[in-house]
């Protein structure tokens, strides 16, 4: 089918074929600027991209997706005034020329089976799939975990989202059937294998999840003024992944509510990560494992819902749904919050079971039509060899 739209569009074939997955994080909401703990996957949905060179300097892009075609040169420096997705690539583009890496003109077709607007980092697939294009046509290569944070860069920088590098780590870095345990701060990482006996469900509330100039930022951006409130009294902490409740309670006074509510939210959530992770590794035939990973799951919602103030209605209902479905183990928020999609920890062998009941409770009592996507740990971004 991309060939087909290729030929349409370019009266050609492509030269070579990049891919990058999303990613959904099964425990750790917002560590990853806390430079805290993170339990992620990358998922078996993919952004593609079929591309050949040019002979001239632009890059011309067609998303199936959108149906739409944006382009951008390679010798014209990022523009701010530039607005779409294409900003993701030609961000990508500027970090890579501010290194000063060159490549040349590309036609290319874009598709993604990864959810638009969904908090499954369709984005960060779009640029670490751009990535890849750019390294190939350009004929160098880039180390990997260097690659991410050039990613996550063009992110910051040129979309004008300040998110922490997991998404873009976890795209590039991923191995099929694992997860990823990722210290934020060291930048290195575990791998984690999925036992058989667990499936992950991504349930998209249909909520749109937009981040860019949402909250987002001024969550952030309350935590680092909690930092620098416990600072005064404890010195060490750099970050709230240094940070002890005690100490955090012995600061309360001086922090407004919020404040000290999305501070306390993240040292709970980074701690969540590593014990997930444990639990995970026994795997949910241990009896005290599994209940332990419902536990942790459902501490993360109530903390995302009333310390960090990133649900919307529809997630809870979504909450509700998942929680009361069988074979459900465990199930919370993914992404940043504020809509999008959840996931949850199913026993394999009840995964229809679950699927019916979730989208028929939360039809019932959102009125709205969930997606459902049995999901399992992709492999991270690459070249694909036919």
């Amino acid at each position: 089918m991309i060939e087909a739209v290729f030929k349409n569009q370019f009266q050609g074939s492509p030269e070579w074929w990049v891919r990058a997955p999303g990613r959904v994080d099964l425990m750790g909401s917002h560590t990853d600027y806390n430079e805290g703990y993170v339990l992620t996957m990358p998922l078996n949905l993919d952004t593609w991209i079929a591309f050949s060179p040019r002979k001239d300097e632009n890059i011309v892009l067609y998303s199936v997706n959108l149906d739409e075609k944006a382009e951008f040169s390679s010798s014209v420096p990022h523009s701010k005034e530039q607005k779409g997705w294409i900003t993701y690539i030609s961000g990508v583009a500027q970090v890579f020329r501010d290194e000063g890496y060159d490549f040349p003109g590309i036609n290319g077709v874009i598709h993604s089976s990864v959810p638009l607007g969904g908090g499954l980092s369709s984005s960060a697939s779009l640029e670490c799939s751009a990535a890849e294009m750019f390294m190939k046509a350009g004929g160098f290569t880039v180390d990997r975990k260097q690659a991410a944070l050039y990613c996550q860069r063009a992110e910051n920088e040129y979309v004008g989202m300040p998110c922490g590098v997991l998404d873009q780590y976890t795209s590039i870095m991923g191995k099929a059937g694992t997860l990823i345990l990722l210290d934020c701060r060291a930048l290195s990482h575990i791998l984690i294998r999925l036992p058989e006996t667990i499936q992950v469900v991504i349930c998209d509330t249909q909520a749109p999840h937009i981040l860019v100039g949402s909250e987002y930022e001024t969550r952030r951006n309350q935590c680092f003024q909690g930092v620098e409130i416990l600072k005064k009294r404890f010195p060490v902490i750099q970050t709230l992944r240094d940070t002890e409740v005690k100490q955090l309670q012995t600061c309360k006074n001086s922090m407004n509510e919020e404040v000290f509510k999305r501070s306390l939210f993240i040292i709970g959530e980074s701690q969540r990560v590593l014990e997930a992770s444990a639990a995970i590794s026994v795997g949910t035939e241990d009896e005290k494992s599994g209940k332990r990973l419902t536990e942790l799951f459902n501490a993360s919602f109530t903390g995302a819902r009333d310390l960090y103030e990133i649900t919307v209605p529809q997630m809870e209902m979504m909450h509700e749904a998942m929680t009361t479905a069988p074979g459900a183990i465990a199930s919370r928020q993914a992404g940043g919050g504020f809509g999008g999609c959840m996931s949850s920890l199913v026993r394999a062998h009840q995964i229809e079971d679950f699927k019916a009941h979730v989208y028929r409770f939360y039809r019932e009592s959102s009125g709205l039509e969930a997606k459902l996507y049995t999901v399992v740990p992709g492999e991270g971004a690459g070249t694909i060899e036919f």
